[in-house]
């Protein structure tokens, strides 16, 4: 059994523990784009959202991790599926606008019910070069 075999493995298990306990929520990318907004540089450019739905646990730091700087106090921990990372069309947007292989990253809103959640840090553990799980550091 080769390492792509067992990383693969190892993702589809992952996959399946957040199907069973983990909840969905939305990780929006925000793309900034080339046009100004009517044409006016100071009103700054054009933003589009893409859309992914994907299935999260969400826990906490442990208390000594909390340093008020890098990690601070109501900052969370997010297990973000890769496997179940789904692009969502919005308004004026077409299956396929959004990057086929989007993993979240640093800026990126996570969606969680009603609360909207910043990415501001993200850890990608690899294994014979597959991403196998996405851990984000989130906060309000």
């Amino acid at each position: 059994m080769g390492d792509t075999t067992i990383a693969a493995d190892i993702k589809a298990g992952i996959a399946d523990m957040l199907a069973d306990l983990g909840h969905s929520v939305t990780i929006r990318n925000r793309v900034e784009g080339v046009n100004y907004i009517d044409s006016t540089p100071s009103k700054g450019k054009e933003i589009t959202n893409f859309d992914y739905a994907t299935l999260v646990i969400v826990t906490d730091f442990e208390e000594e991790s909390i340093n008020n700087t890098s990690i601070q106090r109501g900052d969370r921990i997010a297990i973000i599926s890769l496997d179940d990372l789904d692009f969502q069309p919005g308004v004026g947007q077409v299956e396929g606008d959004g990057d086929d292989n989007f993993i979240p990253a640093q800026g990126n809103i996570m969606i969680d019910s009603s609360v909207y959640w910043k990415i501001v840090n993200v850890k990608k553990p690899e294994m014979a070069g597959i991403t196998v799980v996405v851990e984000a550091q989130i906060r309000k």
